[in-house]
């Protein structure tokens, strides 16, 4: 105190000395929060390990070895999805967020009710994904892959149909649940809610920190066949995340993103024409894409520039 209401020369060289200590000791403390905020992001990835491990021994002594996928499948093997889905992703998030439950605001961005205004954007810009979705999706086919990641692709796409294809209003409803409902929840409450938290606080730039993220979202879905389009989905449910403070309007448009492949899938399957629907001309998709892509990259950089003169305080 005396030093501001006595501002002698000694006190001012005094306090001007006092600051780099005073610096010092909060780059030590803020070094020291890093470093925990980095082993719990490697321990968020353990209990994906662990959780993800335990699935495929469920599945295993369920199911067998090696489940059949002649369509129709088995409603276990639909029930058994839904598992995979909670113990991969919304467990090892809710383990993670107790070891962060001191943080404020809450690691999870759960505050809760959202935002209307905000789930309806995640609902517009879910729709508007869809022809970006499936350019991507051509322009992703046309790069070479592999012959392992090739293999395990066809794997994966056998079981993606096999679990798409139905016919009925009961397994439209249960599709909804499996692939739409629990991945788009389980999802993000992992990839945005604990992962990108945590690097958002360890990077020094957002973008970056949103990207990365989208790299590991599309990654960890094991089909380099669906790399981009996986990838600028990731990235845009991350800036949709981050500007929104919260994980609700990425989870309405993760669903929004999933409901519509379940509802295209099963129309074509029912009429069908599924291989048809897979191979979209570029004509059609490569413009529709661009009017969306501008469309949402406009509105994100709208975000940006709000957001940045929100954090330009008087004082800068």
């Amino acid at each position: 105190i005396s030093i501001f209401t006595n501002p002698s020369l000694a006190n001012l060289q005094y306090l001007c000395e006092s600051i780099p200590n005073i610096k010092t000791h909060s780059s030590t403390m803020h070094a020291s929060s890093r470093l925990t905020l980095s082993i719990h992001l490697l321990i968020l990835f353990a209990f994906f390990l662990a959780f993800m491990s335990l699935a495929l021994f469920i599945q295993y002594a369920w199911l067998g070895p090696s489940p059949s996928l002649v369509v129709p499948i088995s409603m276990s093997i639909r029930w058994m999805q839904l598992i995979t889905t909670i113990f991969s992703f919304f467990l090892p998030a809710l383990c993670w967020a107790l070891l962060r439950r001191h943080d404020s605001p809450s690691p999870l961005a759960t505050s809760f009710p959202p935002s209307a205004v905000w789930l309806l954007y995640g609902l517009g810009i879910g729709l508007l994904m869809a022809m970006p979705n499936a350019f991507l999706t051509e322009l992703n086919s046309l790069l070479p892959q592999p012959n392992w990641a090739a293999n395990m692709d066809k794997k994966i796409q056998v079981a993606a149909y096999a679990l798409l294809s139905v016919d009925t209003p009961q397994g439209f409803l249960v599709n909804t649940l499996v692939i739409a409902t629990a991945p788009a929840i389980c999802e993000e409450f992992f990839f945005r809610g604990a992962l990108q938290y945590s690097l958002l606080r360890l990077l020094p730039q957002p973008h970056l920190a949103i990207w990365i993220g989208a790299v590991i979202f599309s990654l960890i879905h094991f089909q380099l066949s669906g790399f981009l389009p996986r990838l600028v989905l990731g990235a845009t449910l991350g800036y949709l995340a981050y500007y929104s403070k919260s994980i609700w309007p990425s989870i309405v448009m993760h669903f929004t993103n999933n409901l519509l492949a379940v509802s295209i899938y099963s129309i074509a399957f029912r009429n069908g024409n599924i291989e048809q629907f897979n191979h979209i001309s570029p004509w059609i998709t490569c413009p529709s894409a661009l009017i969306s892509i501008f469309l949402i990259v406009s509105f994100f950089i709208r975000l940006d520039k709000k957001e940045t003169l929100t954090r330009i305080s008087p004082l800068q």
